[in-house]
């Protein structure tokens, strides 16, 4: 009764805040339960504000209408709970006395630090019919389920916990990781100009050295190893490689030519470093849809969506879960696809190709970790019908500003309200380390068979040697 005109007396009436307060202003039964199912018509003078707040107007006896009077202590009070199953943010477990997830578990944290307990009633409702059509007729003084911020006929909602939004899941048609994925890093001509470059440094390593041994012929750095094409070959490959170079020349020619391929070294190395992170960030995988508008047009895949879920609605005629569906999701929503229901089942079909799911990031993870090495699932960036969940107070409920309190509390001293969050991105996949091992294997193996075939060239080579000196030796000994 916000306008009403003679309001000194109402102001001296509503001081009170705490204290229970009734009010005889209704004529009969039907219209107490009409204010009580339409809350905020009686406002009440807060003397802070120095304004008119709207009164919560919460019980009713005969033809009273009644304030709440809110209790400062629930140690050892038994409060009745009902709570919906709604995975992982609630869940119920087997014999109905617990309740656990993201928001179970922050209920059962202000059970222990307020000491109160709790009576769970389960929520049962039809298929077809609104919860908010009849959560008037259960007897609680805190929900606990999917609805958003708000208020909601003897419902009132308090302090966000989670954020919920629907994602679309798609099966990944293959990574590009291959044989030659490192390779592919760089485009074909970079690789060819790179390889020209090598050329080119160790001919003229090889000419600058030849040229020298000519004109400089008593030089002692002449020596026969820049003569060698293998050995400057690997010479110039470990400066390009990062590697270094073991010998510096005193020349001047020979000089810059080395600090020349050091310098393109370092910048093949931080290029391909860069461009190996931005291809496992943005090319790793390849997805055959990108938003529930591909769905529809291509009409290529299932679109699986829970029928109890608050995304199925989104797809019915009036929106409604009993309705028929749109004419142009009627083929495609829920058309062969597993039971969504099923939470124990549908991790087994879940690899199947030809479909796409829509589901909350956190309850689809839950399945998907079930399969996480034998299929590979992307998450779509574009969130939809994104919801902000909350407790639920009943108006008539004593104990919501207590319990409001210690959750702004938990809030601000822990990150408890906090929701964990799933990422698709994997920087680094199996086939990747299996391509850098067997290389790996595979320089080792070159190396030892490098080595064998040295020490065997080697001893090839000693082979004269060792004869002659065995022929002089002998005719040292024999006069």
């Amino acid at each position: 009764i916000r306008t009403f005109r003679f309001t000194e007396p109402f102001q001296t009436l509503f001081l009170t805040i705490q204290a229970e307060i009734c009010l005889r202003l209704l004529k009969n039964r039907e219209e107490s339960k009409i204010l009580q199912k339409s809350p905020g018509r009686i406002w009440r003078w807060d003397p802070i504000a120095e304004n008119f707040v709207p009164l919560e107007a919460l019980k009713s006896n005969n033809g009273l209408v009644c304030s709440v009077d809110f209790l400062k202590d629930l140690a050892v009070k038994s409060i009745e709970v009902v709570a919906d199953n709604m995975n992982p943010y609630i869940i119920i477990n087997a014999n109905q006395s617990q309740v656990t997830g993201f928001i179970g578990d922050v209920w059962t944290t202000l059970e222990e630090t307020l000491k109160f307990t709790f009576v769970y009633k389960p929520l049962h409702y039809e298929f077809g019919i609104k919860l908010s059509g009849i959560v008037g007729r259960l007897d609680a003084d805190e929900w606990s389920s999917s609805r958003t911020l708000g208020s909601y006929g003897d419902l009132l909602l308090h302090l966000r916990m989670v954020t919920h939004s629907y994602a679309l899941f798609v099966q990944s048609e293959g990574t590009r990781v291959s044989t030659w994925w490192y390779a592919s890093i760089f485009s074909r001509n970079l690789w060819r100009v790179t390889g020209l470059f090598i050329l080119c440094i160790v001919f003229i390593i090889m000419g600058i050295n030849a040229l020298r041994k000519t004109v400089c012929k008593f030089d002692i750095e002449c020596d026969n190893e820049l003569s060698s094409p293998s050995f400057v070959f690997l010479y110039v490959l470990s400066g390009i490689s990062g590697q270094g170079c073991q010998k510096i020349p005193s020349s001047w020619s020979l000089r810059l030519t080395v600090l020349s391929f050091l310098f393109m070294g370092m910048s093949l190395f931080c290029g391909f470093s860069s461009t190996l992170t931005s291809y496992l960030t943005i090319g790793i995988t390849s997805v055959p849809l990108t938003s529930l508008k591909d769905v529809a047009e291509k009409r290529t895949h299932s679109l699986c969506v829970r029928n109890n879920s608050g995304a199925y609605i989104h797809f019915t005629v009036n929106g409604l879960r009993g309705e028929d569906l749109m004419p142009e999701w009627k083929d495609l929503v829920n058309k062969d696809c597993p039971d969504m229901m099923d939470m124990l089942t549908i991790g087994s079909n879940l690899c199947t190709p030809g479909f796409v799911y829509l589901e909350g990031p956190d309850i689809f993870l839950s399945i998907y970790q079930q399969v996480l090495n034998q299929c590979h699932y992307v998450q779509l960036p574009q969130p939809y019908w994104t919801l902000k969940l909350a407790f639920q107070h009943a108006r008539s409920s004593k104990y919501k500003k207590i319990i409001d309190l210690y959750l702004m509390r938990l809030r601000s001293v822990d990150n408890i309200l906090g929701q964990p969050q799933w990422t698709d991105f994997q920087a680094v996949e199996y086939d990747h380390i299996h391509i850098v091992f067997s290389m790996l294997s595979i320089a080792a193996l070159f190396s030892v068979l490098i080595c064998v075939l040295e020490n065997i060239y080697y001893r090839w080579q000693r082979l004269p040697q060792e004869k002659t000196s065995c022929v002089i030796n002998r005719k040292i000994i024999i006069p």
